[in-house]
């Protein structure tokens, strides 16, 4: 998953990701939950630190 597949998403959806490889591009999704073109992600496992915070904990 990068920036082109969340911009294809409506902006209610929620991204769910189970699978245990890096299939996804976390900058990538922090980019989209940050200017909400989705509404959030539930992940099972985050690749990077900071994207693990991120994913954690919300933001204002």
């Amino acid at each position: 998953m990068s920036d082109r597949e969340f911009n294809l998403m409506k902006r209610s959806a929620i991204f769910i990701n189970e699978s245990r490889g890096e299939t996804v591009n976390e900058n990538a999704l922090i980019i989209a939950l940050e200017e909400e073109k989705i509404q959030g992600a539930g992940l099972d496992v985050c690749y990077k630190p900071f994207a693990y915070l991120y994913c954690s904990y919300p933001h204002d």
